[in-house]
């Protein structure tokens, strides 16, 4: 699932054969490593591991959302970060 309404389609088909063989839910939710942010002027807005805490939150977040589609079912929430670093 990557967020997109379409995606979102297949949560009912999942929560159906979850429901059915007794299984737990893993919902990923994966962003690319954030670089530090400065402005124009190098001055920084946020360092790498702020950026992290906020990316976090809000992949969790949007997570729970999905979480709650799959009402009764075991449901596993994890955000990760990949890149280069």
């Amino acid at each position: 699932i990557d967020g997109s309404e379409e995606s979102t389609t297949i949560v009912p088909t999942v929560a159906a054969l979850a429901r059915g063989a007794g299984s737990t839910v893993h919902l990923l939710k994966v962003f690319p490593v954030p670089e530090h942010m400065v402005t124009p002027e190098g001055r920084t807005m946020a360092y790498m591991d702020q950026e992290m805490a906020r990316l976090t939150a809000l992949g969790l977040d949007e997570l729970a959302h999905m979480e709650a589609e799959l009402e009764g079912i075991p449901v596993e929430r994890v955000v990760r970060s990949v890149g280069s670093r």
